[in-house]
């Protein structure tokens, strides 16, 4: 006889189950507008200041390697790297 009850108490659990899923009402919002590209301005202002920097610390390096000491020179600009962070 307890057996019968486990089976009665699921199928109970199911049609209760099925019920809800045919009475909870469906999101009826309306669509979401698609999402327009950003402004391409910020990012080419960002992208020249980034290849501005590149450009000139390239520089700063191409300049240590040509001197005398080009080990010093480019520990040095690592340095002052270092403790501008």
């Amino acid at each position: 006889m307890i057996e019968g009850i486990g089976w009665i108490a699921v199928l109970i659990a199911g049609v209760a189950a099925l019920i809800a899923a045919f009475v909870h009402p469906r999101d009826k919002s309306p669509a979401k507008a698609p999402v327009t590209a950003p402004d391409p301005e910020p990012t080419q202002v960002a992208q020249s200041v980034i290849e501005n920097t590149a450009s000139g610390e390239i520089d700063a390096i191409m300049d240590d390697l040509q001197g005398e000491d080009p080990a010093g020179d480019i520990a040095d600009a690592l340095n002052r790297a270092r403790r501008g962070r």
